[in-house]
């Protein structure tokens, strides 16, 4: 992403324009530039586990994610990852003292790093989009049917009904 300097193509970005990568960094310059969009929470304890739940998917879930896509990973090394970041999910029945279904209540910047992967997980195992096999993928979306997942599922429902993620992603499971 290029910022700032003179208008130009997006294509050819201005020299003098500051050029930014890396999802988190996007997110959290995004937040700082729109302080009310509620993105950082203005609690640190909130904010670094905000933080936290985005870094331990980049660190834990993701590389189970992509070797499982790829046909080099197992449904079992996924759930258990999954299973993983679940339990760093506020339990369903403190939904009320937490302020929302979310990392830490309300949406904030952990749910927006991590809600890309997780909104279509579901959709890609029903599609069988992927190099695992048929069996795999069919493992994989019954490990998530199952009770074990439930509060990951109904987080992955609560994000797929926000609209800043109804406007951008039309993909539909039955999963969810």
């Amino acid at each position: 992403m290029a910022y700032g300097g003179p208008p130009t193509s997006p294509d050819k970005p201005s020299p003098e324009s500051a050029k930014l990568s890396e999802s988190l960094v996007l997110v959290e310059f995004v937040a700082d530039l729109f302080p009310d969009s509620g993105l950082r929470p203005p609690h640190p304890v909130k904010l670094a586990r905000s933080r936290f739940f985005w870094v331990f998917f980049d660190n834990n879930v993701l590389d189970a994610f992509r070797a499982f896509l790829f046909g080099t990973g197992t449904p079992e090394a996924l759930i258990e990852k999954l299973g993983e970041l679940q339990a760093l999910l506020p339990p369903v029945e403190e939904e009320k003292i937490h302020g929302g279904p979310f990392v830490v209540g309300r949406w904030s910047l952990g749910d927006a790093g991590v809600s890309p992967f997780l909104v279509r997980l579901p959709v890609i195992l029903e599609w069988g989009l992927g190099k695992y096999t048929i069996a795999e993928g069919k493992k994989m979306l019954d490990g998530l049917k199952s009770p074990s997942l439930a509060r990951l599922m109904k987080y992955i429902a609560d994000t797929s009904a926000r609209p800043s993620v109804r406007n951008t992603w039309d993909g539909v499971s039955s999963a969810v």
